[in-house]
């Protein structure tokens, strides 16, 4: 009888694990996809010299976008640092994320409190020229 007990026990632990492995991958891909969509950001500010500014008449505007694109990517609940104003040619611009991740399979013991940080930054250098 213990030899069943010993047996079912190490199957759940077993089985605990496995869900707990299985979900550490999906919170590396949420690291990898924020760190894949900061540098995709930080490359459009560069190439635009900032995020949200006016100069000459031209209002840019492509922060809404990125916002837009985070949502997209299930990334709508992070909050986003970025470079205020327009930037100079090789000035640096930076586009930040910060964020959590729930591991959900701890809920299934009671414990809602596992919560992983996510953030990720990127600095670029400005590519525009304004006179």
């Amino acid at each position: 009888m213990s030899n069943l007990v010993g047996k079912l026990l190490t199957m759940i632990f077993s089985l605990f694990f496995a869900v707990v492995l299985l979900e550490s991958v999906l919170f590396a891909s949420q690291v990898v996809k924020a760190h894949l969509f900061v540098k995709h950001a930080a490359e459009e500010g560069a190439k635009y010299g900032g995020y949200v500014y006016s100069h000459n008449g031209n209002n840019v505007d492509i922060l809404s976008q990125l916002k837009q694109e985070m949502i997209n990517e299930n990334m709508g609940d992070f909050q986003i640092d970025y470079t205020r104003g327009k930037a100079n040619y090789n000035e640096d611009v930076f586009f930040a994320v910060r964020g959590h991740y729930t591991f959900y399979t701890f809920r299934l013991l009671g414990l809602d409190l596992v919560k992983l940080p996510i953030y990720a930054k990127k600095v670029e250098t400005s590519q525009v020229w304004f006179r």
